[in-house]
Order: structure tokens, then sequence, then C-alpha cells
């Protein structure tokens, strides 16, 4: 039941890794009137798609520069393909090779798509956005869909662009592309009508007597694949569960009951590990994921990075563990239950891993039936069982082993220590935005395993599930806290003072200075500043927001702060438009929605 829990939550988990509310970013459409005859201009209506990107992260621009895949938009009315203009970007170093400079989108972006003359209201546009989404660690290629429908609303009720920041940004970028150029797609890489690529490629493969093209030869390069993965480098983190697997037995003196439990032991270690590729057949096959794709998912990285701190501090001896406690003295309720989940949870952290053969076995063996991926995944467990089955079948190697004594408890410590060690690894996985909800969810593990351990058989049942309970509840609870969807900061413009000295005057601008260190500023950002308010704001009066991070040493954010007659934080500044922007209206610490809002409201009359 516990196995079958875990699969449907990861078919769950599969379908939704894709979903565009998932990504670093939102977007939006909006539609507004032109006057054609004035600006010269073969459209009476724009529609305009503005990208807002979560702070540290990036995008490449439409026309990247010397390296980074390009934003493309891809739109249809109608099914004729329309043109799409593109601001040129920021120029900046790469963030993953700093002798190279690329143009990106930061912050806010918008693509503009000018509708033809003669367009009746209201229409669909088919969109689809195809983009590489960068951190300082981490890309993320996505593509999405994004349809647009523009409503009843009649032209002449709608906004006019001209009236709006953007408009200068459009009219140079449609002088430097006049209107009409396609937005060039490669031949062979033609576009369907709902804009998905369709690639046609005939690849060749460097090493072609690897490549499988029958069940026969993927079973046995699946076998061979399995016992390879046992010796890679990336194995080596859970190298201490599978030592765990060898020693069990060093507690027993009796050399007959050495090798029962130790035969006994194995088996549900192997057993441990087949149940996973059975497991890992049946998800890949219902979900069409990836080898290893299963660690894209922040939770389950989370949640595996928690539980090995737990089992390490449990060998240090904190506390004791059920089902999975890894004492070599064989202390556990249940030895059997434990070798089998052990064997488990080591191939379940293995799973990221590849080797040689494997990329030729899975390549073809999951574009196949069910049964077919189901037998290559066997091939592939039971190759990874073979040094266990050996010492099945020989378990007379168990004279090997030392004998039960005082090294017994200096080896578990040193395996705590390698556990230790395997949650750096997961944890090095993860965006760096997790990194801190991580080491929170471990440090909380501690005192909810710490009361699981504390329900001894000693103590009266009522009094035992309490303290699994709590324990139970804790774990749980900071599970569910540290894994929530943090709210994204999109409306936010990162503070570049050239920027604002550009826009100042020319875009009504409301400056919020902040730091980490300022709780009262945080206090803000949680009842005032929040998503939604910018959100309603920016939609109600199209004011751009500028967040200053006072964190660290930021000299040019300081002089703006002095220059607004403050030394201290929290402050925001609301400028205007024209002249009015040389009088800029300072809110000091503690203010409210209704206040920010009443400001807006008269700037706006």
């Amino acid at each position: 039941m516990v196995l079958a829990g875990f699969l449907l939550m990861s078919v769950h988990m599969a379908n939704a890794q894709f979903h565009a509310q998932e990504l670093p970013m939102q977007q939006k459409w909006g539609l507004y009137s032109v006057d054609s005859q004035q600006y010269n201009l073969d459209c009476d209506l724009l529609a305009v798609l503005t990208i807002s990107i979560e702070k540290g992260w990036h995008t490449y621009a439409h026309t990247p520069g010397e390296l980074g895949k390009p934003s493309t938009l891809l739109i249809e009315l109608n099914g004729a393909s329309l043109p799409v203009y593109y601001p040129e970007g920021t120029r900046k170093k790469d963030t993953f090779n700093p002798d190279v400079t690329v143009n990106v989108y930061e912050d806010r972006a918008r693509l503009y798509v000018p509708i033809p003359k003669g367009t009746g209201i209201p229409f669909t546009l088919l969109g689809n956005l195809e983009l590489l989404l960068c951190s300082d660690s981490a890309c993320l290629p996505a593509q999405i869909e994004i349809p647009f429908y523009s409503g009843p609303t009649p032209p002449q009720k709608l906004q006019k662009a001209s009236s709006l920041s953007w408009w200068p940004e459009f009219l140079k970028i449609t002088k430097a592309m006049p209107f009409g150029e396609k937005t060039p797609t490669s031949q062979l890489a033609p576009v369907t009508t709902t804009g998905e690529i369709k690639w046609d490629f005939s690849p060749v493969y460097a090493q072609p007597s690897l490549e499988v093209s029958g069940l026969i030869t993927a079973i046995f390069l699946g076998l061979l694949a399995g016992l390879i993965l046992n010796a890679m480098p990336c194995v080596l983190p859970v190298i201490s569960l599978k030592l765990s697997s060898v020693l069990a037995t060093c507690s027993f003196e009796n050399e007959c009951n050495r090798r029962k439990v130790f035969r006994t032991h194995n088996i549900l270690f192997s057993l441990g590990i087949m149940t996973w590729f059975v497991a890992l057949a049946v998800l890949l096959a219902v979900t069409g994921q990836a080898w290893g794709e299963i660690f894209q998912q922040s939770w389950m990285i989370m949640t595996l990075t928690a539980i090995v701190f737990a089992l390490s501090l449990s060998l240090f001896g904190l506390y004791s563990l059920p089902v999975i406690d890894l004492k070599f003295d064989q202390g556990t309720g249940n030895p059997k239950v434990q070798a089998y989940f052990t064997g488990l949870l080591a191939t379940l952290l293995a799973t990221p891993c590849s080797g040689p053969f494997l990329g030729g076995v899975l390549g073809w063996a999951l574009t196949q039936p069910p049964a077919v991926i189901m037998t290559v995944f066997l091939s592939i467990g039971l190759g990874m069982t073979t040094p266990y089955l050996l010492l099945i079948v020989f378990p007379d190697l168990v004279r090997f082993l030392p004998k039960p004594g005082p090294w017994v408890q200096m080896v578990e410590k040193i395996v705590a220590f390698f556990l230790a060690g395997t949650c750096i690894y997961l944890i090095n996985i993860l965006p760096d935005t997790l990194v801190l909800p991580t080491l929170i969810l471990v440090w909380l593990t501690v005192p909810a395993a710490w009361l699981w351990g504390k329900a001894g058989p000693e103590l009266p049942a009522a009094k035992r599930w309490t303290f699994r309970l709590a324990g139970l509840l804790l774990f749980a609870g900071a599970l569910a806290w540290t894994t929530m969807p943090e709210k994204r900061d999109f409306h936010w413009v990162n503070f570049e003072a050239a920027d604002v000295a550009k826009q100042l005057g020319q875009t009504p601008m409301l400056i919020d200075f902040t730091a980490d260190w300022c709780p009262t500023c945080k206090v803000l950002e949680r009842t005032v500043l929040t998503e939604e308010n910018l959100a309603k704001w920016q939609e109600k009066y199209d004011i751009t927001f500028v967040r200053v991070d006072l964190t660290e040493n930021n000299p040019e954010g300081e002089k703006l702060l002095h220059a607004l007659g403050s030394r201290s934080i929290p402050v925001a500044a609301f400028i205007g438009l024209g002249e009015n922007a040389r009088r800029p209206i300072v809110l000091r610490d503690i203010f409210t929605a209704s206040q920010l809002e009443n400001l807006l409201k008269s700037y706006k009359k």
C-alpha cells in the first residue's frame, strides 16, 4: 500500500511538472487601440504579451547574441502567422560563460503583435511561447501555449497604446523591423497550426554497436548497465546504505545464525531494489518521463534529504527509528522490513545516475509498449542486484566479515558521517531559493524523529502513540510548510540607477527601499506590498514598481535614499510624470494599503 500510494503521488507529480504556473515567470495579454494614420502603421489594434520574470531569473532575448536560446513567440490568427516584434533586451555577461556577452530579458519584457486591419472583433490568437529561463545555478526550458481571446469590446473603447509608457519602445522596434516581416522559421523544423515544432532528424550515433535494436540486445545490455551502475561515482552518496546491507550480520556470534541472517538480509535488500525498478517502469510508462526526471521535483529531494538526515542522527545514537534504522546490532523491531526498505531507498537515491550502455537501452526501451519497458527495467534491476545475488548464493562469504566487537559502533558513526554527506549532495541538486527551506525542514526533522524515538515499547500504548503522533505531525507540518510554493515577486523591477534616471518623468514609479535585515520592511511586503495589491495597482494605474535592495552595500541605492531625505528604511517614494517627478511623495516607516491606494488615485486624477 505504501508503494502504491507513492507511485500514485509520483504520477500526479509528473503530470503537473510542466504547468506554466510552476515556472519563475508570469505572462499576461493586453489589447490596445492604435492610431494607424498618425503613426503610419498597418494596424488598428495591438496585442501585447507582458512577461514578468521572478527576481534572480532571466531569459535570453529573441536575438540572444553570442550564446543562448532565443525566446520565440509564434502567433496564428485564423490559420495565418502574424509577425511578432521583440525588444532588444539588456546586454550582460552570460552567467555560465562570463567571457561571452548576451542579450537577456530581466524583470519584465513585452512582445508586440500588431493585428492586421480588417480583423473583426472578437477574435482569438493561438500562441506558443518558447524560452529558456535561467538563474545563477540552473536553467529551465519552457514551452507554453498562451491563447488570447480579445473579447467583444469595440476598438474605440480600448485604451490607446500611445498613452502607455512602453509605446516609445514599440515605435523604436517597428522602425528597426518594418511591419509585415515574418518571424523566420526553419524549414527543417516546420511549425504546425497549433504552434508545435515538429523535429525531423535522422540521428547518427558515434558508437552504433552500443545502440539497441531489439529486446534481446536490450535485456543483455540492461543487465550489464545495471551491474556497472553499482560502481558509478554518482552512486557513491548511497554507499553507506549498501554498506549497512553487508555488515548487518556482524552482531551475531554464531556462524550458522550469521549465514542465515546474511542470506535473508541480502534477499530482502535485493527485493527492495527490484521493487523500485518495477515501480519506476510503471511510472515512466504511464507518464512518459525520462530516466531520473523524478528528481526535477523539489519536494521529492527535500523529503529524501530529511529522511537521510534522520537516519544519520539515528546512527549517531540520538534515537531509534521504525522501519529503517540502519544500526548493525539488529536492534530494530523488524530487521527484515528494514532490509527491504533500505534496498528500496538506496535504489531510489541512485535513480539520477547513468552509466555505460544505459543511454542506448533507455533510448530504445522507453519508446516501446509497457510490457517491453517492464522487461528491460527488470533486467537493469537484476544487473544491479548481481553482487547481492552472489552473496545469497554463497552465504559462506560471511566468514570474511569481522566478528562483532566495539568496532561496530565506530563503523556506524562512519556510515552516519557519509549519510550526512549525502544530504549535502541532495541539497546541491535544489535551486538556490529552496536551500534555506530545506535546511529548516532538516532542522525540524530532528525533534520529530526524537519524539518518535521516545515512544519505546516500555511506555503505555496511549503515551507511546501520543509521542509518535506528535512526531508525525511535526514532520508533516514542516514538510508542508517548507514545500509550499513561494509567492513570486513578478511585479518588481530591480533597481538600476541608470534605468531609473532615464525613466524619470517618463514613467510613474513607486520605489520601495527594503533589506533582509529590516523586519518592518518584511511586514510591509506581506501586508501592503503584496502580489495581489501590486497586480491590482499596476492594472489600474500603469505604474512601475522598483525595489531597491539594501541588504548588502548598495552605494547607488543609498544615494537615492539620501536624495529623498531619508537615512533609514522602510521608505517608499512615488515619482510622477513630467515636472511632478521633481517632487516625489515619500512614505516613511509604516504605511497602509489604503494610504498608498489614495496616493495613486490622486495621481490618476
